[in-house]
């Protein structure tokens, strides 16, 4: 596993993103079904504006980052690829639920409209199902942490 932190500056706001690039592991593809070999990636953060302790917020703080640049870019990857070996449906399930996830109650409700609470025999939430990052994603995230 690989832990990488790295801390941007934006006027009185510090913003610290740390990333995990954990080891591979075999785990069903919510595409196929079939038994993939995934690298799971995790993200937190951190942003506090100014010194007061109440300016801070911690954890998933994806929306606080801004849009452009090499945030933006880390935004987008976050946005796509965090906890990708923690999928609670397929990708027809999902698409299903318009994208989003809601109350597991209420996914299992509008599942049930769409025919979808089974699909190909996997029963939403059952386990996890995961999603390959593209080798060229983590290389570009090893390139933005790495220590400069």
């Amino acid at each position: 596993m690989i832990k990488l932190k790295k801390t941007w500056r934006i006027g009185k706001k510090r913003i610290e993103i740390e990333v995990e690039i954990k080891d591979k592991e075999k785990i069903r593809d919510w595409d196929t079904l079939k038994e993939i070999e995934i690298v799971p990636v995790s993200f937190t953060g951190e942003v506090l504006i100014g010194k007061r302790l109440e300016d801070c917020c911690a954890g998933q703080i994806v929306d606080e980052l801004p849009d452009g640049g090499e945030l933006g870019e880390v935004k987008q990857i976050w946005k796509q690829h965090h906890l990708n070996d923690m999928i609670p449906g397929t990708k027809r399930q999902f698409w299903a639920l318009g994208g989003k996830f809601l109350k597991y109650d209420e996914e299992i409700k509008e599942l049930k409209k769409y025919n979808l609470y089974e699909d190909r025999g996997y029963k939403y939430g059952w386990e996890w199902l995961g999603k390959p990052v593209p080798k060229q994603v983590i290389d570009r995230l090893l390139e933005i942490f790495s220590p400069e």
